[in-house]
């Protein structure tokens, strides 16, 4: 499809694709960038917000404890501390010394902010299973805030001295309990905090804030969000780890919808703050980003179309006029030319051009039009080929004159030729065969070079268990290396060549054939991957690729080797038995003889 474009708009749409390419990666990185800072500083505000939450609530939780001791200090409860005063008769006789504690706390409290502030409604001394009102602000009935205040005691009975925030009937209570002189009784304080007005603190964080303060237990006792209160959540998530913006800050799904977290821990009361936004606020800025963006690159790309297309008519306005001055010589109008350009490369081409239809019209005149003799010569090349099988019988039936001829030599030899010659020939669907079938092959090479050197050629087989001779090996693949020995070991030295072979067993049951010479030595890398002008090379690295190929790259063939001292060479394959035919299957069969 591209191509049927002209190259006008070939150069366009290259150049467009690039920009748009560019600015889609400057895009992507920059909206990347943008949101990561967006998120950074989102997490530095709720910190920013957490820490001044945590300012007033510790400055109100402060001053909760402190006016707790300002109702336990006045002279009847010092005097209970003391065992010389029973508050059950408050309740039950001594009317008279109940109105003094009330006014007695009514004035200490005349100077107290949280007092005049109505973060507390009520306020209880509890002792004995009933509790006596020393202040309230609330116009509910005595007796039903006494069963109220009665029964958060009865939840509390049993917690030992000291200062705790409980939730009863989603009311937050602060309680104070101590003990007399000699610990054997318990008076309990307590008093009902306006949630209100604690919330209230909260509520002055922007709408899409949700703060919440969580007693140790994870409850939430105080929110900006008033249905939440008497809930357990966002509380020590242990599947969530802190990111990398800041610390004791998260992400978590609430209600199928994410949120940016971050909670802090105050020492006094042991209570939680946690600060919470929507990830969708960053979300909208972050497509009002993109919107922005997509706008101004769109406007970007109309204007350099429009530049470039007009760039492109500019430089492309010759090709309309090459194509005209083409198509007038086809229809043999040889006097048509190009008008010259003021761009050195255009004026090149209108030059060359009209030479050249120049130079047609001489040569058409030089030569007869209508008289043109084509005479077609076709040599061909007969490639005889000698067939296989021809090649084979001769040499039997030379041998068989050999034979009778009494010449056993000349037998033995040509029959060791071939052989050789029948195992290169006839390529069968074989491509494994058993060890002693290659060995028998290079048996029958090494008979035939030790008749062509004579005693100068010396070689020895050792296999170290006969079972071994009736495992697989690829066809063909141990004879290349042997007849790399012989030509390392004899050819071009004047010492006489030993060649040794063995084959044996390692201890991860691999088969290690070792072929060994004394000849001259060579360069190993050179070996397997250059090509002499003998080509032996090409066969000993065919040879293993052609292992590595079938077994892995844990196998194949290893040069050991020393100038003027000699080569060893390992070849190392798995230790098969059994063989379906089928090299694709030569790692699934059994390694056991």
């Amino acid at each position: 499809m591209f191509k049927r474009y002209t190259i006008r708009n070939k150069i366009i749409i290259s150049f467009i694709s690039i920009l748009v390419l560019a600015l889609s990666i400057c895009g992507f990185y920059s909206i990347n960038l943008y949101y990561n800072t967006l998120k950074s500083d989102t997490y530095s505000n709720l910190n920013l917000t957490i820490n001044n939450v945590e300012n007033v609530m510790t400055s109100n939780f402060a001053s909760l404890n402190n006016t707790a001791s300002t109702f336990l200090t006045n002279k009847y409860i010092n005097n209970w501390i003391k065992n010389k005063y029973d508050f059950s008769s408050l309740y039950y006789e001594n009317h008279s010394d109940l109105i003094k504690l009330e006014n007695e706390i009514a004035s200490n409290l005349m100077f107290n902010d949280l007092w005049s502030e109505k973060y507390i409604d009520t306020a209880y001394i509890c002792t004995d299973d009933k509790c006596i009102k020393l202040v309230s602000r609330l116009k509910a009935d005595n007796l039903k805030m006494e069963l109220v205040h009665s029964d958060v005691y009865k939840q509390t009975k049993d917690l030992n001295l000291g200062s705790y925030y409980i939730l009863n009937h989603e009311k937050c209570y602060f309680i104070k309990k101590i003990g007399n002189i000699n610990y054997t009784k318990k008076l309990t304080l307590i008093i009902m905090l306006n949630q209100d007005n604690f919330s209230n603190i909260l509520k002055k964080l922007p709408k899409y804030y949700s703060t919440y303060i969580q007693n140790e237990n994870g409850k939430i006792l105080f929110s900006n969000d008033e249905s939440l209160i008497g809930r357990n959540i966002f509380f020590k998530e242990k599947s969530f780890s802190e990111n990398n913006f800041l610390k004791n800050s998260y992400e978590k799904l609430i209600d199928g919808k994410p949120y940016l977290i971050v909670y802090r821990q105050l020492k006094n009361p042991n209570f939680y703050i946690t600060v919470s936004i929507p990830k969708d606020i960053l979300k909208k800025d972050l497509t009002n980003s993109i919107i922005s963006y997509l706008f101004f690159v769109t406007t970007f790309i109309i204007i350099i179309t429009a530049i470039a297309y007009s760039i492109a008519s500019k430089y492309t306005s010759f090709i309309p006029v090459i194509v005209n001055n083409l198509n007038q010589i086809r229809k043999g109008n040889y006097d048509t030319r190009i008008p010259s350009y003021k761009d050195m490369d255009l004026n090149m081409i209108s030059t060359s051009f009209n030479q050249m239809t120049e130079e047609f019209k001489e040569m058409i005149d030089k030569v007869y039009k209508n008289e043109i003799l084509l005479k077609e010569t076709e040599l061909k090349l007969l490639q005889s080929q000698m067939n296989p099988h021809f090649l084979i019988n001769t040499l039997t039936t030379i041998s068989t004159k050999a034979l009778l001829s009494s010449d056993t030599e000349i037998y033995e030899m040509v029959n060791a030729l071939s052989n050789l010659l029948g195992v290169s020939l006839y390529n069968n669907k074989n491509t494994f065969i058993k060890i002693k079938d290659e060995l028998e092959y290079i048996n029958q090479y090494l008979f035939i070079q030790h008749i062509r050197f004579q005693d100068k050629l010396t070689y020895s087989i050792y296999v170290e268990n006969d079972e071994l001779l009736e495992c697989y090996v690829p066809k063909l693949s141990v004879e290349p290396i042997v007849e790399n020995a012989v030509i390392h070991g004899l050819e071009d030295t004047i010492t006489d060549g030993i060649i040794s072979i063995s084959i044996n067993l390692d201890s991860n049951e691999n088969i290690i054939f070792k072929i060994e010479d004394n000849g001259k030595g060579f360069n190993v890398k050179e070996q397997l991957h250059a090509k002499t002008k003998k080509g032996h090379n090409i066969g000993i690295n065919n040879t293993n690729k052609r292992l590595k190929l079938i077994y892995g790259e844990n196998y194949g063939i290893k040069f050991i080797s020393e100038k003027d001292k000699g080569t060893i060479a390992f070849i190392k394959i798995p230790k098969i038995t059994y063989l379906d035919y089928k090299e694709e299957n030569i790692n699934d069969k059994s390694n056991d003889c």
